[in-house]
């Protein structure tokens, strides 16, 4: 069994201090140019300071641009300007969520963060970009463990499509509502750190935080526990694995064509609540964006069978598996949490997030067992997200971008960024 990365030395001979200096001196001049710059040598030192870097001036450059298309940027950020939290206030909200009082909040990091940011200035440009950290650091940590890998292929376009795969399901854009996106990356990283790293302690107490960021992680973490103190027999996981596929394909969006009658009846409300606001604001309610529902469903098909061909390449290769000493360790956890996502897909807006869980893990597991002598599937999957990243990055389309991002971004010099939003 062989360790292709080792997190005290997980920059390789990419250190080059003049690199830093050149590519820190160009984003001063224009960001954008140091991040596509940064591309080249991704796995290096002074890529990753530009991708925290652009990534926390992203957050902070946030401002409504396009109010005509709807996203979740304008509800957070009328929440914030109307929002306004007392430390005595957010220390009571805090003692009623730990003990469990029945008006206790469902959790309690926004309400902290606007409190902490409101104690010195009511500028939400200063609450993305510290709600973009956390997430910045989270995400970039997990995504060295395939950078900084002996086998990554630095400047080379699987190499850059691994990690736009890698981060594409949650990606810093999302901090435009950073409850879940931030609780997402923590836990995350927290499961990484537990079974790749062996750190019990610091992995659990990463997986702790995700449900103080939203309370829909709280399942993430009990299914966590839950696996620790259940048997591991891996013949048994790969099964229920292969025989839960289909059940995969039954999303939540299929439920907007389905009476949602046949549900429990404490279920009808919640699938009701969501299927009218949160998880269909972007794609059902607002229709102006594309007519042809059929083109998205069929790229989303797309992007779940990849995720299932690599399962199934897990599967049937466990040798691989087992030659690489994070895969094998991270495998057990990863098809226990494909079962599980897959049974609950027909839960509104809970089977659509957890599919991310799954598709990270799947990504990272896949790599470490392969490297990249299985590329066609991965170029499968970007085929299959191309369109979603069209719609998520178009401006014309009306993605989340062109409503919270501005394009001179891409073109003006770093002081520019900083100042216009002051």
């Amino acid at each position: 069994m062989i360790r292709t990365f080792d997190s005290r030395t997980p920059w390789g001979s990419n250190n080059d201090i003049n690199s830093i200096a050149i590519k820190l001196l160009l984003f001063i001049i224009w960001p954008f140019g140091a991040l596509l710059l940064s591309l080249r040598s991704i796995g290096s030192r002074s890529s990753y300071v530009i991708l925290f870097l652009f990534s926390v001036l992203l957050c902070w450059h946030m401002t409504p641009y396009n109010t005509l298309q709807y996203d979740d940027f304008l509800g957070i950020l009328d929440r914030f300007n109307e929002t306004n939290i007392s430390f005595a206030h957010l220390c009571n909200d805090i003692k009623k969520y730990f003990t469990f009082q029945h008006d206790a909040p469902k959790d309690i990091y926004e309400s902290a963060l606007i409190c902490f940011v409101k104690a010195f200035t009511k500028n939400y440009h200063v609450f993305f970009f510290i709600a973009s950290v956390p997430v910045a650091l989270s995400q970039l940590a997990c995504l060295r463990r395939l950078t900084s890998d002996v086998r990554f292929l630095n400047g080379t376009i699987v190499g850059l499509a691994l990690v736009m795969m890698f981060i594409f399901p949650r990606d810093i854009i999302t901090v435009q509502n950073p409850r879940f996106v931030t609780g997402f990356w923590l836990c995350c990283l927290g499961s990484l750190i537990f079974y790749c790293d062996k750190s019990r302690f610091r992995g659990l107490l990463l997986l702790c935080l995700g449900p103080l960021c939203h309370s829909g992680l709280l399942l993430y973490l009990i299914l966590f526990v839950l696996f620790i103190l259940i048997p591991k027999k891996i013949r048994v996981l790969e099964l229920l694995a292969l025989l839960s596929i289909p059940f995969l394909f039954f999303e939540a969006n299929l439920m907007e064509a389905i009476n949602v009658e046949i549900l429990p009846s404490g279920l009808q409300i919640w699938a009701n609540k969501y299927l009218s606001d949160e998880a269909y604001s972007r794609f059902i309610l607002d229709e102006g964006r594309s007519g042809f529902w059929w083109v998205q469903a069929f790229f989303e098909t797309i992007v779940k069978l990849s995720y299932v061909i690599m399962t199934i390449q897990l599967i049937r290769s466990r040798k691989d598996v087992e030659n690489n000493e994070e895969a094998n360790l991270l495998y057990p956890f990863y098809l226990f949490i494909f079962i599980i996502v897959s049974l609950i897909q027909f839960i509104p807006v809970l089977g659509f997030r957890y599919f991310w869980f799954v598709r990270i893990f799947c990504l990272f597991v896949w790599f470490k067992a392969f490297g990249f002598t299985k590329r066609r599937i991965l170029y499968l999957l970007v085929f299959g997200c191309s369109f979603l990243m069209l719609q998520r990055y178009g401006y014309i389309l009306g993605g989340a971008l062109s409503v919270t991002t501005p394009p001179d971004l891409f073109i003006t010099p770093l002081p520019y960024l900083i100042f216009s939003c002051l």
